[in-house]
């Protein structure tokens, strides 16, 4: 088991920690998403637009990532609980 190295305290489990850290990281991809949409459907053109199509097209990639990694990582720890805590 890993402990802190001041504490006596065992560390927190890392795959809830890992898919805690997604999530956050999926949150905040989402919301730059809807912004960057919000930016694009103001009604006024303007040449940096493209840019901005250009950059909400990469950031689909690691939004998509992050969403499958913090639910395949929050199922793994929530099975890894169920077979510490029941014995399933």
């Amino acid at each position: 088991m890993v402990r802190f190295h001041h504490t006596n305290r065992p560390a927190r489990d890392a795959l809830a920690v890992t898919s805690l850290a997604l999530a956050i990281a999926s949150i905040v991809f989402v919301a730059l998403e809807l912004a960057g949409h919000a930016y694009l459907n103001r009604g006024v053109y303007h040449p940096l637009d493209a840019l901005v199509m250009l950059a909400l097209l990469y950031l689909a990639i690691p939004t998509v990532g992050c969403c499958i990694g913090a639910i395949v990582t929050g199922a793994l720890a929530l099975s890894r609980r169920m077979q510490r805590t029941h014995g399933i």
